[in-house]
């Protein structure tokens, strides 16, 4: 049986971890609330309110408006709904999130997040619960131009940096016997502004219908008209990412005493996208390169000149924003007493 790069068989299922909804990727059980906080019983943290917090809730509640009714994260059939690149009412396409020219082109196995965070194995995929995706991880999300214009204009150099990408971290892999924590890498001759709305197409995909959208309809330009740069309130981050697992997730809030950090996440190796919310109070997502200043550049501009350091990270936690390795995060996993 052949494998891939990452020791993946053809036919072996990549994980994709969801929308923490209670019942799957569409709830629609009004009895059991959709957002859900999570307390670790034992912690004995002290109960304080973080900075940004109330900033953080308002905002969450307007970008998951909806969540509870049918289609509203990543659905998996054919409907009429939202785009969400230009939000008009239309037939929606399937599209790959992250696109398919990254490898995104195998069956998967698709799993709601809160069973897995729940969960005193978190790092173990399911057994049942699951449902399948022969297409690979993605959903019905975008009208047919839209899906035409972002596979026609972007894709093409999206696959083709992500496969450069793979084979320097497999090389760098191979000298060293162990993952390298960041990559110094020249970036002259690509054409960076598409690849970043590429990746940018890939964190409004998992919006909740057109509620960010509604928020910010400045996206329907950075995305359809090169060079568009992004609202000053958001922040693209781009971290290399290892591992057969991918993760979705719609805006979440990550809070601890220093603050509240609001983003969205579409992560499958090589690369993990976010979108960071940097309203007034929020801190931005920390363990990723802000790859924003790429949106400004035209269609198939090509910078003589550009480095980046970025950050390399697994994808092995059911957690948003979570890069850290596997032994990591079971060291730091609670124990009965």
């Amino acid at each position: 049986m052949r494998r891939d790069d990452e020791g993946r068989s053809d036919d072996e299922p990549v994980g994709q971890t969801a929308n923490p909804s209670s019942d799957g990727l569409n709830s629609t059980n009004n009895e059991a609330p959709p957002i859900q906080l999570l307390v670790r019983v034992g912690d004995n943290l002290p109960r304080v309110t973080p900075p940004g917090y109330a900033v953080a809730t308002d905002l969450l509640a307007e970008l998951l408006d909806g969540i509870d009714r049918p289609h509203a994260f990543a659905p998996p059939d054919r409907h009429t709904g939202l785009c969400r690149i230009c939000g008009a009412t239309a037939t929606l396409t399937f599209e790959h999130i992250p696109p398919s020219s990254a490898g995104n082109d195998r069956r998967a196995r698709s799993s709601p997040g809160l069973p897995l965070l729940t969960s005193d194995q978190p790092l173990n995929f399911p057994k049942t619960g699951w449902t399948p995706a022969q297409r690979g991880v993605g959903g019905y999300v975008l009208c047919k131009p839209c899906n035409e214009f972002v596979g026609q204009r972007y894709i093409l150099e999206y696959g083709q940096l992500a496969a450069a990408l793979r084979k320097q971290v497999d090389g760098a892999f191979a000298a060293l016997g162990h993952a390298v924590g960041g990559l110094d890498l020249d970036l002259a001759g690509w054409a960076l502004g598409d690849v970043a709305r590429a990746g940018l197409v890939t964190v409004m995909d998992v919006a909740v219908h057109d509620r960010l959208l509604r928020r910010y309809p400045e996206l329907t330009n950075v995305v359809r008209q090169p060079g568009t740069p992004l609202p000053s309130t958001l922040r693209l981050g781009l971290t290399v990412v290892l591992g057969t697992r991918a993760r979705l997730s719609s805006p979440v809030c990550q809070a601890d005493p220093d603050g509240c950090v609001v983003f969205s996440e579409a992560a499958l190796a090589p690369f993990s996208w976010t979108l960071s919310f940097l309203e007034p109070g929020l801190r931005s997502l920390p363990h990723t390169a802000d790859v924003s200043e790429w949106l400004h550049h035209g269609q198939n501009h090509r910078p003589i000149h550009a480095q980046l350091k970025l950050p390399v990270g697994a994808v092995v936690s059911p957690t948003p924003g979570d890069y850290r390795p596997a032994s990591l995060i079971e060291a730091n996993l609670p124990t009965d007493r």
